[in-house]
């Protein structure tokens, strides 16, 4: 960059205007780059090197004429975002009773209904239904 700064310089000394430079065809891989970088520049200023290229490279994109697509980088905390409070109503309880008991005669549904297990040795031979 350094080198092709010199090189334009030679023909262009005040730097150039972005329709100008846009010639070269540089400008979109240039403000391409830098893009990836605004968001990263938290990360990026911990490092003394890379910030100095970065400023030759800003130094370079501004001479090119591209000032205005060039913005500072990000060297802010980001934000956490904010917790979600999920409101957990759980499922109504099915209950499993065969035609041959009893179902119960008063049912709220805020009332759960302990779900009846059938035991090991007990057969049912009807059908069994579903109560909600």
């Amino acid at each position: 960059m350094a080198s092709a700064e010199n090189d334009l310089r030679l023909y262009f000394k005040n730097g150039m205007t972005a329709e100008r430079s846009s010639y070269i065809g540089w400008n979109t891989s240039i403000i391409e780059f830098w893009g990836y970088l605004v968001p990263e520049g938290l990360y990026i200023q911990e490092n003394h090197e890379l910030m100095i290229f970065l400023e030759l490279y800003r130094g370079f994109a501004n001479y090119l004429g591209l000032e205005d697509w060039i913005h500072n980088l990000i060297v802010t905390i980001p934000v956490p975002p904010p917790v979600q409070i999920i409101d957990y109503n759980p499922a109504p309880v099915i209950s499993i009773v065969s035609k041959s008991q009893k179902t119960p005669s008063t049912f709220s549904p805020t009332q759960q209904q302990p779900v009846q297990q059938p035991k090991a040795t007990q057969v049912v031979p009807d059908l069994l239904e579903f109560v909600i």
